[in-house]
């Protein structure tokens, strides 16, 4: 007589697919506080700001062990990491800052990687170009000290309007 085992491995295979999904997040290192999650949107001049880098630092001014930011999509929402990996921040009152900078595209076209060919000739001509790096944030909002942007961690205002748009040579 033939037996099927499928019922038994399909509950088996479903309970392990469930604890790996409930364990899944990264453990905290010692000594780290729990974290909350914090997401935060940014808008400028009525638009979403999106590619801006986002950090927040506490509001205590005192000196950090951990580094807490993230970067705006497309829609302006920038999800916060500790430390680069964990998701969320400790509770408490932070301020913001916002930066977007970019540096103008070299006349010899994007970048390129030491594989591709005409790389060398690339680096010898662009390496003579002095380009303009720009900020598209204004300058309070860019700075721990005048920065008007502040959030308590949990259940704050999570939508930020940063200033209207510019575009600043540095």
């Amino acid at each position: 007589m033939k037996t099927t085992h499928y019922p038994l491995i399909a509950v088996f295979v479903f309970y392990t697919l469930i604890m790996i999904g409930c364990n899944s997040g990264k453990k905290l290192p010692e000594g780290m506080p729990p974290l909350k999650p914090c997401e935060l949107t940014f808008t400028q001049g009525g638009s979403p700001l999106q590619d801006a880098i986002v950090s927040l630092y506490p509001d205590t001014g005192t000196s950090q062990q951990l580094i807490f930011g993230g970067k705006t999509d497309a829609t302006g929402k920038a999800v916060i990491f500790t430390n680069g990996k964990y998701e969320g921040v400790p509770e408490g009152g932070y301020k913001i800052v916002v930066s977007k900078k970019e540096t103008e595209e070299s006349k010899f076209g994007p970048p390129l990687t030491s594989d591709d060919p005409g790389y060398d000739e690339w680096i010898a001509k662009a390496s003579k170009e002095q380009l303009s790096t720009f900020s598209f944030v204004e300058k309070q909002y860019t700075d721990f000290k005048s920065t008007p942007l502040k959030i308590s961690v949990p259940g704050d205002v999570t939508t930020f309007d940063a200033g209207k748009a510019v575009k600043i040579k540095l």
